[in-house]
Formats: C-alpha cells, sequence, structure tokens
C-alpha cells in the first residue's frame, strides 16, 4: 500500500467503520462519501454539477480569498477522496458491488441526482430537491470525477480483511512488519554481539593490569632482596670472601741474605688469567 497521510488515514478508519454499519444503506458509496466530505454533490443536470459551498467560499474567482478557501477546504479534498477510493478499488482493498435498487432521481422533475444525507428511497423528495436547488455551488470541470461518482452513486462497498488489517496495524504491510521484526532482531543481535565485545575487552585489560601489577611487584621484590643481601653482608666478611679465593701464581718470591730478589715467571698459555 501506497505510503497515506493522515487525513487520508481518517478517511480509511471512516470507510471502515460505516462498511461495518449493520445497516446496509450506510454501505452505500453515496452514503460514505457524504459522511466524509459532509457536502452535497449534485450530479445532475450536467449545468448545474458541483459541490455546495459554505460561507466563506465563492465559486467567482474574482473573490479571490473565498475562492481561495473554496478551492483549498472543499474542491481539493473532494478529488483527493475520489482518487482515494479509486486507488483502494485498484489495489483490491476495497470492492464495489452493484445495488440492484433504482439509484434515487426526483422523479417529478427528471434528470436530478445528487449525493446527499439521508436518502429514502421510497419517499418523494420536493422539499429536498428545493433546498438543494437554492445552495450555491462551486463547479466540478473534471469530467472523470464526476463520472466516478455518478457510476458509484449507489454501489455498496466491501472493505477486504487485508485493509482492516493494516488498520489494525498502522497501515503498514505484512512485508513492512516481517521487514521491521527482522530489522530489530538483527538490531538486538547486534546489541548482544557489542555487549560481549565490551565484556571481553574489559576481561583483556584486567588480564593486562593484573600482569603488569605483578610484573612491577615482582621488580620491586627482586630489588629489595638484592639490596638486603647487600646490607647484610659485613666489611669482615667480605675479607673473608676475598682470603678464600685462590690467588694466582702469577709472583714467586725467594730472599736470599739481606736482598730481595723477585722473578718474575710467565704463565703458560693454558693457564686461567686471573680476573680482576
Amino acid at each position: 500500500m501506497k505510503k497515506v497521510n493522515g487525513k487520508e488515514k481518517d478517511w480509511i478508519k471512516q470507510i471502515i467503520s460505516e462498511c461495518n454499519s449493520n445497516n446496509w444503506m450506510k454501505m452505500q458509496f453515496n452514503s460514505i462519501f457524504y459522511s466524509i466530505i459532509k457536502r452535497s454533490v449534485q450530479l445532475k443536470p450536467a449545468e448545474n454539477v458541483g459541490f455546495e459551498l459554505f460561507d466563506g467560499e465563492s465559486e467567482n474567482i474574482e473573490d479571490k480569498e473565498k475562492y481561495k478557501t473554496a478551492i483549498l477546504e472543499g474542491y481539493i479534498p473532494l478529488v483527493e477522496l475520489v482518487n482515494l477510493f479509486k486507488y483502494l478499488e485498484k489495489s483490491n482493498l476495497i470492492s464495489f458491488i452493484p445495488n440492484y435498487n433504482n439509484e434515487w432521481i426526483d422523479h417529478e422533475i427528471e434528470n436530478f441526482k445528487l449525493i446527499c444525507y439521508g436518502i429514502d428511497e421510497e419517499k418523494e423528495h420536493y422539499q429536498v430537491k428545493e433546498v438543494e436547488k437554492k445552495k450555491p455551488r462551486f463547479p466540478i470541470k473534471d469530467s472523470s470525477v464526476v463520472d466516478f461518482l455518478d457510476k458509484k452513486y449507489l454501489h455498496l462497498v466491501s472493505v477486504s480483511c487485508e485493509l482492516i488489517d493494516m488498520v489494525n496495524h498502522d497501515f503498514k504491510t505484512i512485508e513492512q512488519r516481517n521487514f521491521e521484526i527482522e530489522l530489530n532482531q538483527s538490531k538486538e543481535q547486534h546489541k548482544q554481539a557489542m555487549k560481549s565485545a565490551t565484556k571481553q575487552v574489559h576481561i583483556a585489560w584486567w588480564a593486562f593490569g593484573i600482569a603488569f601489577v605483578t610484573l612491577i611487584a615482582t621488580l620491586c621484590f627482586n630489588i629489595w632482596e638484592i639490596g638486603k643481601t647487600k646490607s647484610d653482608i659485613t666489611d669482615e666478611q667480605l675479607k673473608r670472601i676475598i682470603i678464600q679465593q685462590k690467588m694466582p701464581d702469577v709472583i714467586k718470591t725467594k730472599i736470599t741474605n739481606d736482598t730481595l730478589k723477585v722473578k718474575i715467571i710467565k704463565l703458560p698459555k693454558e693457564n686461567t688469567k686471573w680476573k680482576k
């Protein structure tokens, strides 16, 4: 179904409401049309075809403001309503069922026909006719609009279950609703995936933090242990450690009489060098 505006939504709801009535006469197109447009529309004779004008409206183009009001509040809504009925019929959302009763025409004066409130087939309508003849009317120049109104005048309107279902679901088709369901499911899955990913990131940061703290603590402990070990060694212990080390046989001494003779002996090549 095409996208409809607020005004058209209200009209469709009213069409459904009228068609759900137990009074079959309210299901007639002329009755439904009048209940929405709330203006009588004269269809015959041809020279007087038009919709009734309200106060502040005029069919005279010279009276610009009143003419503009008649166009905006009368003519345009009437044409839009006709187009809506055409669209609903073409889309198989409503059906027009011929009514085999005679159309209401004032039989005393031929060729007089109008869409009006409270038409009763079995009564004469002299009074209605006289009142309607005196009303000022805005001419309907579009012959297709007039032909549609005249042709569908006494047809019964049947509303499809599909249209009722769409109205009950804010004018969304089954396809639109299914798409929205799938879209919402995708959004929810994405939301859950993002939550899971965020949780994993937090866990990773916590693990990194713990590892970093552990590393720093280990380094600090090792440094403290080394410092403690150094401070625990006394000077006497240090001398003892030095003495206990085997000195390399680098220098040999020999004392003869009063003279100290020093002989430097070269180390064999295989001997290990003395380390400082």
